[in-house]
């Protein structure tokens, strides 16, 4: 089957098991893969561009109708993504669905994740975390006064430049759908104790996950770790999250909050922004204003600009702070050679 605001074309599957994503996209590179399936840069050959397709596939050892039921719910969550816009998140223009599978059609981003930073140099300095974090903070607010949940915030979802940023999503989650989902595809470190239980989804597992990424970035690992997804799980639900030891104490103060295992005490995004985001940084209105619909048939839109990232205060005060010395000192210096002319002509 398609879906509604499918491609004209009936999703199909090649005797080698790889999705032939109908003939308006040609498949070039599989980037990656993952228990849920793989992701495959292909070109569109009506909008004439590069895209990135997701393939998502429900457990094999599933019945079939409780495969066909989660890629319904997915193809959901990816429907109402497609529909939507928002500064710093990453398209979907397309969604292809099957009885068992599930394709997502987004634009290419041609920046490195925060997976790969963390693989390659171990962890995040505190301030750029802080700015980091700022910046999702800032989309998930615009997310969040839509009531909508990203519900699968990790660093593999999170792409970055200097300075700016961007969110990968295969689905946006309402808190208000009929049939809660125990996760969408996230990882089980990320997940708030609510969700590992089975609740619904509610902008406060954003923050949770928000939390434990900023843990993770600073401190080079997740917060909650195991030898088993059991094991993470039991500890997410049930320990205490450890104190972001290298965080700055203001850092580590929000992260502390942040995971809280009440989502009810945790900080909202605008509450977030507000603490990392220096005052006289206006936020821009676009950041929580969710575009137009495009028209029926409509491809062409242009990808959505990225979430810019700014100095944290603890970064500006810094940075004030050495000027304040440096004016007092320049009029000492002054005084101190004026006194010495004066003295040597006495």
């Amino acid at each position: 089957m398609t879906t509604d605001h499918a491609v004209d074309a009936s999703l199909a599957v090649s005797t080698d098991g790889l999705p032939t994503a109908t003939s308006r996209y040609e498949l070039r590179e599989q980037l990656q893969t993952s228990v849920t399936g793989a992701t495959w840069r292909a070109y569109d050959h009506s909008a004439e561009r590069l895209v990135d397709i997701r393939q998502l596939r429900p457990p094999a050892q599933l019945a079939l109708e409780q495969r066909r039921a989660m890629v319904a719910r997915w193809a959901r969550a990816a429907l109402r993504a497609q529909r939507s816009q928002f500064m710093g998140v990453v398209q979907v223009h397309d969604v292809l669905a099957s009885d068992d599978e599930l394709l997502v059609v987004t634009d290419v981003v041609d920046a490195p994740a925060v997976s790969d930073l963390l693989r390659t140099e171990g962890s995040v300095p505190t301030d750029r975390a802080s700015a980091v974090a700022a910046a999702i903070a800032s989309v998930l607010d615009g997310l969040h006064a839509k009531n909508l949940v990203h519900g699968d915030l990790r660093p593999s979802r999170i792409r970055l430049a200097d300075n700016s940023l961007w969110l990968i999503t295969h689905g946006l989650i309402s808190p208000d759908d009929d049939d809660p989902m125990p996760t969408l595809l996230t990882s089980p470190a990320y997940l708030s104790p609510q969700r590992a239980r089975g609740a619904r989804a509610s902008t406060a597992d954003d923050i949770w996950s928000l939390g434990v990424l900023v843990h993770a970035m600073v401190e080079g690992r997740p917060p909650f770790v195991g030898h088993s997804v059991d094991e993470v799980v039991d500890a997410i639900v049930s320990s205490p999250a450890p104190r972001c030891t290298s965080c700055s104490p203001e850092l580590a103060d929000l992260v502390e909050a942040m995971l809280d295992k009440d989502p009810t005490r945790r900080p909202t995004a605008a509450q977030v922004m507000a603490k990392l985001m220096p005052p006289e940084v206006a936020q821009p209105e676009t950041a929580h204003q969710e575009a137009a619909p495009p028209e029926a048939g409509h491809r062409e839109a242009a990808p959505p600009e990225a979430a810019p990232l700014v100095p944290a205060p603890t970064e500006q005060k810094r940075k004030t702070g050495s000027m304040d010395y440096v004016v007092p000192l320049i009029g000492i210096l002054v005084l101190l050679i004026v006194t010495a002319i004066l003295l040597s002509r006495l």
